[in-house]
C-alpha cells in the first residue's frame, strides 16, 4: 500500500508545464534541497523571504519555473508554520516552512510548537548569517554566540541541527525527514547558513532515495486483528474516538462507523477529522468541548 506521506509524483496542471522556463544552469544547495523534497511528494514551501534565506527563494523561483515546488508567501512566519501544519494534516504530504535568520526564525516557533504538541510531521528550514560572521555580532545573527535559534527549537522539535558544511546537507535532510515520520511524529528543524545555501551543490544526482525514507509498517498480527473484530462486533454501543493519530485513516474509520451505526467523537487534536455535519458525529470532548460528546462517552 502506498504511504500517504510520500504519494509519489506531483500533480501539475498543463499550464505550468507550458510556461516552464528552460532548465537553469545554476544548481546550488538550495536547489538540491528542493529536488530532494520533490522526490518525496512535497509541492509547496510556506514562508516569507528575507536576506539570509534569499538563496532558497532564488532556488524556489527556478523550481517554480520548471514546474516543481512552488513558494506560498504568508503574511507572517507564524502563519507559514500553521499553513504547513494544516497542509500535512489534510494531504498527508510533509509540510515544509521556512524563515530567515533572527526574528524570521523566532516567529515560526508558535506554529512549530503546535505541530510538536499535536505530533504533526513538519520540516522547518531556517537561515543563519554566513559562517564567517558567527560570533562577530552580524545583523540578526542567531548562532550559538548570539540569539540562539537552534537552542530555541530544541524544545519543540524531534530533530534539530545546524548544517555547517555542504557535505552534511543530504545526510541531515534525510535524517530530519525520517525522524519527522517516526513515532512520536513531529516537526524537525534544519538551520542553514546563507553561504551554505548559496554554495554550488557537489552533484546533481539527488542521491536522496525516497524508498529509504519511508517508515516501514509493522506487520499486523492476525490474532490481534481477529480479537479486534470480535470486540467491535460484540459491542452493544460502539463509540469511535478519533485523535490526531488518526490522520490518514479517519475516512476508513468513519466508513466502518457507518457500517456499524457507531457514534463518533474526537479529541481536541482530532477536531476536523470528521465533518461537523456528519449524522454520527457527536462533537469534541475535552477543554471547551461539547456536552453531547461527553454524554456519548458516558
Amino acid at each position: 500500500m502506498q504511504n500517504a506521506a510520500f504519494p509519489g509524483k506531483l500533480n501539475r496542471d498543463a499550464g505550468d508545464q507550458r510556461d516552464a522556463a528552460a532548465p537553469s544552469t545554476v544548481f546550488e544547495n538550495g536547489d538540491l534541497i528542493l529536488h530532494s523534497l520533490e522526490k518525496i511528494g512535497v509541492e509547496y514551501l510556506f514562508g516569507i523571504p528575507g536576506g539570509a534565506i534569499e538563496p532558497l527563494y532564488n532556488a524556489l523561483a527556478r523550481s517554480q519555473a520548471r514546474g516543481g515546488i512552488r513558494p506560498v508567501i504568508a503574511r507572517h512566519e507564524t502563519g507559514a508554520a500553521f499553513m504547513a501544519e494544516g497542509y500535512t494534516r489534510e494531504s498527508g504530504i510533509l509540510g515544509v516552512c521556512c524563515g530567515t535568520t533572527g526574528p524570521g526564525s523566532t516567529n515560526l516557533l508558535t506554529g512549530v510548537a503546535s505541530a510538536y504538541e499535536n505530533e504533526i510531521p513538519l520540516l522547518v528550514i531556517t537561515a543563519q548569517t554566513a559562517l564567517h560572521t558567527f560570533g562577530r555580532g552580524a545583523s540578526q545573527e542567531s548562532s550559538c554566540t548570539s540569539v540562539n535559534t537552534l537552542g530555541m527549537f530544541q524544545y519543540c522539535t524531534r530533530y534539530n541541527s545546524l548544517v555547517s558544511h555542504s557535505q552534511q546537507l543530504e545526510h541531515k535532510l534525510a535524517a530530519a525527514i525520517v525522524t519527522a515520520h517516526q513515532f512520536p511524529r513531529g516537526p524537525v528543524h534544519l538551520s542553514i547558513p546563507m553561504d551554505v545555501l548559496a554554495a554550488p551543490a557537489e552533484h546533481k544526482g539527488y542521491h536522496l532515495d525516497p524508498d529509504n525514507l519511508k517508515i516501514r509498517e509493522l506487520p499486523v498480527s492476525p490474532a490481534v486483528l481477529s480479537r479486534l473484530v470480535d470486540e467491535i462486533s460484540n459491542a452493544r454501543k460502539p463509540v469511535f474516538v478519533l485523535g490526531s493519530g488518526a490522520t490518514g485513516v479517519a475516512r476508513d474509520v468513519i466508513d466502518l462507523a457507518v457500517l456499524l451505526n457507531a457514534q463518533v467523537v474526537t479529541s481536541i487534536d482530532g477536531k476536523g477529522l470528521v465533518s461537523s455535519y456528519h449524522p454520527l458525529f457527536r462533537g469534541v470532548f475535552g477543554f471547551a468541548g461539547h456536552k453531547s460528546a461527553l454524554e456519548t462517552l458516558r
